[in-house]
């Protein structure tokens, strides 16, 4: 498989793939990654092909670890495929067909096997939860590994192995539970803020061909055109466009892009097309700046996620008190085991970190993005907000604020006949001329010629063969060369204070 490391620390490493993983292949994927006994937990990204895992990080461990990445092959991934009984739909972690295989494997060794043999494997079984609690214990910590280990040791002590099994595969039903959950939210929050296309239009040389975005490769082309979204990084070689950015950015307005520009994943063409050649250095995108946000959430904890925490921890002794105390007054192993299995600072632990992946989801749901709980909670605190540009602010779509009618135009005049024009195109600001118009009942019926549009600087048409242009300042003024006065200048720079102005000119004369 080809891969290449992302980052990582002591026992954990992230690896990015060389392309999204299908979801046919998910559960495959997760089973053949289960099959390397030095990879403790792994979670994959199908979407942007990434993949976390937490492996063994004794001698020998790593190495291992690449060893087993490297021999994932298709052939790999299909062999697993046939390993598995019942196709799902997409989801985050495989979770029935692990649950169905905890819950299988613990009742045919139950029933199957002799009980000297059950019994000696559920012993086997008990390592993971002691050597989990001696760890805790050799840290000086008292925490939900050291209860675990110590409720299924006493069922042991009672000599009651079919109790300490059980005990384990609640447990490990509920861990699995946990990690599914965790999986959910963290795909739920990546899909909130990734909305890119399955398929992009590969163009070889003079025809276009629809393909899957996962495949395409450096230097090769595609074709974006008017309302169609980029679904990678590249430059345009080709063409020329008006691109809303508004995802990354935050600037309602689309931005001209041409040949020589960037364009970026999560964008979309508004206006025009661009020929794109798709970049190399895929670590740059915007799919690794959303797969770092989520997997830096808990570097940003806030305070009250940060005590709740500290809270489940210090819950754990009293639990050990509780049972402490029901051991000397009933003199009962059952009972002091039960009140060992009363532990609530796992729930507590994942509620703080799934509330907070939740709200991360909402927040991009409504078009902004929170890096951590911390922020929620400093939002909560603040009683000043400064923001640093008008963007940040703006709604996207425009609005027409005022009509300046010259030349003896009256201002119904000009907004019909700029409406006439400008319905053509479903440009931002020609959406906001006509609904303008519209909104002050301003019929219009079209007496102009065939209409030109000029991407990223305006409309051109004829009237009563008279030629009448509408756009930018730069496209009217500069291009155009329609003429204005020292007076229409004050005039326009007075009364259009703050806002975007759009000129109209007929005949070489600004209207």
């Amino acid at each position: 498989m080809k891969y290449q490391i992302a980052n990582e620390l002591p026992g954990r490493l992230r690896v990015k793939l060389a392309g999204p993983v299908p979801p046919a292949d998910l559960d495959a994927l997760y089973r053949v990654l289960g099959a390397c006994p030095d990879i403790a937990k792994s979670t994959v990204y199908p979407r942007i092909g990434s993949v976390a895992l937490t492996y063994n990080a004794a001698p020998g461990g790593r190495a291992r670890v690449l060893e087993h990445l490297a021999g994932i092959d298709a052939a790999a991934i299909a062999k697993a495929k046939q390993g598995c009984g019942l196709e799902l739909a997409p989801r985050s972690h495989s979770l029935l067909m692990d649950l169905a295989s905890l819950v299988g494997f613990h009742f045919m060794r139950r029933w199957f096997l002799p009980a000297p043999l059950a019994a000696a494997w559920t012993v086997f079984s008990y390592r993971k939860f002691l050597f989990a609690g001696l760890k805790s214990l050799a840290a000086g910590r008292l925490d939900v590994p050291v209860l675990d280990a110590a409720a299924i040791g006493i069922s042991f002590a009672k000599r009651d192995p079919r109790t300490a099994g059980l005990t384990m595969l609640l447990l490990n039903v509920g861990e699995t539970l946990e990690e599914y959950t965790r999986s959910r939210s963290e795909g739920a929050l990546i899909n909130a803020l990734l909305d890119l296309p399955e398929t992009a239009q590969l163009v070889e040389g003079d025809t276009e061909v629809q393909v899957p975005s996962s495949t395409l490769r450096q230097g090769q082309l595609i074709a974006v055109r008017t309302g169609m979204p980029v679904c990678v990084d590249g430059t345009v070689v080709r063409g020329c466009a008006m691109v809303n950015q508004a995802a990354l950015t935050g600037e309602p307005l689309a931005v001209e892009r041409t040949v020589g520009d960037d364009v970026f994943a999560g964008t979309a063409v508004e206006d025009g097309e661009i020929i794109v050649e798709v970049k190399a250095n895929e670590g740059q995108t915007k799919l690794r700046t959303i797969v770092n946000l989520v997997e830096q959430t808990e570097s940003y904890k806030s305070q009250t996620q940060s005590r709740m925490e500290r809270l489940a921890d210090r819950i754990v002794p009293w639990n050990f008190l509780l049972a402490g105390i029901v051991a000397l007054t009933t003199r009962s192993l059952v009972k002091t085991s039960a009140a060992l299995m009363v532990d609530y600072s796992c729930a507590l632990k994942l509620t703080g970190s799934i509330a907070v992946l939740s709200a991360m989801s909402q927040s991009a749901q409504a078009g902004f993005t929170v890096k951590g709980s911390q922020h929620f909670e400093s939002m909560a605190h603040a009683d000043v907000i400064v923001f640093d540009k008008t963007g940040t602010l703006t709604e996207a779509a425009p609005q027409v604020a005022r009509v300046l009618s010259l030349d003896g135009w009256d201002d119904d005049e000009v907004l019909r006949f700029a409406a006439c024009l400008e319905e053509h195109f479903p440009h931002p600001v020609a959406r906001a001329v006509v609904r303008a118009a519209a909104d002050k009942g301003l019929e219009h019926r079209e007496r102009h010629a065939e209409v030109e549009y000029i991407v990223a600087h305006g409309i051109a048409s004829s009237l009563a063969g008279k030629r009448v242009v509408i756009g930018s300042e730069h496209f009217v003024v500069e291009d155009e060369q329609v003429e204005i006065s020292e007076a229409q200048k004050d005039l326009i720079a007075r009364e259009t204070e703050g806002l975007s102005p759009l000129y109209l000119a007929v005949d070489g004369r600004l209207m």
